[in-house]
């Protein structure tokens, strides 16, 4: 189980589960791109760091220049 769906006991809807990923996944995204810059930085990397699946990852964001984008937006 990760964190997010630990802080609620596990009883995280469908629509809140996915906010919640797509959250994680752009914080380590974040940190990653920080740390070690585009060119460094690999999807599988970031999948691996947020425990998620890195097709999940893909079905998000579909590039890691799309990510990238919804990363810099967040700020």
């Amino acid at each position: 189980m990760l964190n997010t769906e630990l802080s609620n006991g596990g009883n995280m809807g469908k629509e809140e589960s996915s906010v919640s990923y797509e959250k994680l996944i752009l914080d380590v995204a974040e940190k990653s791109f920080a740390e070690k810059g585009f060119a460094n930085t690999k999807l599988t990397n970031i999948a691996q760091d947020a425990n998620v699946n890195h097709a999940l990852v893909h079905y998000y964001y579909r590039s890691k220049t799309n990510l990238y984008d919804c990363v810099v937006k967040r700020l």
